[in-house]
């Protein structure tokens, strides 16, 4: 996944809401951390809702 670049703090506390609230990309015991096409689609959506580009 490419390095993504925030120009302002709100946009910083955004992902880190919204990772947050996907707690299958980060807990090792959550039914669909494995599911890499899950997870993918998960990054794509908080990319494209705080409009970073996901490539």
């Amino acid at each position: 996944m490419a390095k993504l670049h925030f120009s302002g703090e709100e946009e910083e506390k955004q992902l880190i809401e919204m990772v947050r609230k996907n707690v299958e990309l980060f807990d090792l015991s959550h039914n669909k951390y494995k599911d890499a096409e899950h997870k993918d689609s998960i990054w794509l959506d908080i990319a494209n809702t705080i409009g970073k580009s996901g490539i």
